[in-house]
């Protein structure tokens, strides 16, 4: 068997870093003949005149395609190697002054490049209108975050309620807001929006258990306690939310939401926690999760700024059947606080140097929006060519 795979290798001139032949007769099509032309006179600019007086935009397409899979960066690479006024450009974009949310961050560690597009460029995917058929994890999380804000509300005019009376109020409160989102979808299947509904409905009720079970410990203050969103509107925001945003570690402007902050009833500590409506990952977190998961100990950090309170905990709650019900809670000790402050400074330094380049991490491609910019095979070659990335490979090691 192996001297099979030994044998089909030699015979297969194609490879992973170079998708033609080495001899130009062997190609299957002009695009194959094109690139292995260069690939063999590439020293000798005069032997491929004919591509650039063909087609310029083809040739310079040909000569990205070899500069990008002979193992080494260049300006095709995502921001690599830019002119000095982009690095000016992007000095407007440190850190410290322009304003970053936590999920934006986060795409740093998946990759540099994504978080470019995201953060920096702010480039979204097209929205299209379609008649909603199922809901989708973005429109399930929206509505499972609405109706827990709106029951929590209610929730605090009557605090000594039991968990029957609360039940009752989280479906009629789960009915009116879905009958609201039922007008703007428009969903073509009526049926099967009921049944999304109603198994929505059922991860509600399981929450809602769990939450009551923990009561007796931990007290909710502030509900999407929010930070440098705009003018704080009580229908979506707690009123002890801030309008700016915030200057972390005198490194970052962040904003964003907590969905809840909690106080011990006997010690005089918080607890900020999220709820997630997804699954949990296979490799829960410990402090920063490799670069992945910044955002506990950043609305940690950002609860402590605007309540004058110690956090003690940041909690990831999966609150869903997908999720198992299940929770990860990260203890905000110097160590984390340590890790995330060592994380930021990688971020700023890539900013400072303009070098954010396509380098994703396993899997990172598979959902990402951004892979009709870069192409299929950027994990691939990354894999193969196996660069020297330093401080990402540090900021990805780190629990």
């Amino acid at each position: 068997m192996q001297t099979f795979e030994r044998e089909t290798q030699a015979k297969a001139e194609a490879r992973l870093t170079w998708p033609a032949p080495l001899d130009p007769l062997h190609s299957i099509d002009d695009g194959e003949y094109d690139l292995s032309w260069y690939w063999r006179h590439a020293e000798d600019p005069g032997a491929c005149t004919y591509l650039k007086e063909a087609n310029q935009y083809l040739y310079k397409s040909l000569l990205a395609r070899y500069d990008r899979w002979e193992r080494k960066w260049t300006s095709w690479d995502g921001v690599v190697k830019v002119h000095q006024s982009a690095r000016e450009i992007l000095g407007a974009y440190r850190l410290d002054r322009a304003i970053y949310s936590a999920t934006s961050l986060q795409h740093f560690a998946a990759c540099p490049y994504r978080f470019y597009l995201y953060g920096i460029y702010r480039l979204k995917p097209r929205e299209t209108v379609i008649r909603l058929e199922q809901l989708d994890p973005l429109t399930r999380g929206a509505l499972f975050h609405a109706v827990q804000f709106k029951f929590f509300q209610d929730w605090r005019k009557r605090p000594s309620a039991g968990i029957e009376e609360s039940l009752t109020s989280l479906d009629r409160i789960l009915d009116a807001i879905a009958e609201r989102y039922e007008e703007e979808l428009a969903p073509a299947i009526p049926r099967v929006w009921r049944a999304e509904i109603e198994e929505l409905r059922t991860d509600l009720h399981e929450w809602l258990r769990l939450w009551y079970a923990q009561l007796p410990e931990w007290e909710p203050l502030h509900f999407e306690l929010g930070f440098g969103l705009g003018p704080v509107d009580s229908k979506h925001y707690d009123l002890s939310s801030n309008p700016e945003p915030l200057m972390l570690l005198d490194t970052l402007r962040l904003r964003g939401s907590i969905d809840l902050v909690e106080q011990h009833r006997s010690r005089p500590v918080l607890r900020v926690v999220d709820h997630k409506t997804g699954k949990r990952p296979p490799r829960p977190a410990v402090s920063i999760g490799r670069g992945s998961t910044l955002q506990p100990a950043l609305y940690a950090l950002a609860a402590e700024e605007l309540l004058g309170k110690s956090v003690e905990t940041g909690r990831l709650e999966y609150c869903t059947q997908r999720g198992g019900f299940t929770a990860t809670d990260i203890k905000v000790d110097d160590t984390t606080r340590q890790r995330l402050n060592h994380g930021l400074d990688i971020i700023q330094r890539s900013i400072e140097s303009a070098f954010l380049p396509a380098a994703p991490q396993e899997g990172a491609c598979n959902l990402c929006d951004y892979r009709l910019v870069c192409g299929p095979n950027e994990e691939t070659r990354v894999k193969k060519w196996k660069p020297a990335i330093d401080d990402l490979d540090d900021l990805r090691s780190q629990p």
